[in-house]
């Protein structure tokens, strides 16, 4: 038998919900910059702040998928913030191609937060 004891399950679910906190933070931070450049003010919801939690707390196919879905952002935003960079560093209007790379995060964070399970469970009448 391979159960662990809960105390580890516990920490395991604990260290997974920070590392996905930590790149939710990150990603978050990058947009704020790209909504600078953009020359608008950057989107908050408490949604967006409860995501890592939540999805954490959801385990399986939601947090897997979650896991699939932060990396390709974190790779999407990367290399369009440093491309952005360049071209702010060169004194062109990034304007455009900021708000087209932020409309792409809102996207993804949409689809992000629809992998959330209901708040609440539907209960069935008989």
């Amino acid at each position: 038998m391979t159960a662990l004891p809960p105390s580890f399950t516990a920490l395991g679910a604990a260290l997974e919900a920070s590392a996905i906190e930590r790149r939710w933070n990150a990603l978050v931070s990058a947009a704020q910059v790209v909504s600078a450049l953009a020359g608008t003010e950057p989107a908050s919801a408490a949604a967006m702040d409860a995501f890592p939690a939540r999805i954490a707390a959801a385990g399986g196919w939601r947090l897997a998928r979650a896991e699939s879905e932060l990396a390709d952002l974190t790779a999407i935003l990367e290399h369009g913030l440093a491309a952005l960079l360049s071209v702010n560093e060169r004194g062109v209007d990034t304007r455009p191609a900021a708000r087209a790379l932020l409309a792409e995060f809102e996207f993804a964070c949409g689809a992000l937060l629809a992998l959330l399970p209901p708040e609440t469970e539907p209960v069935f009448a008989a």
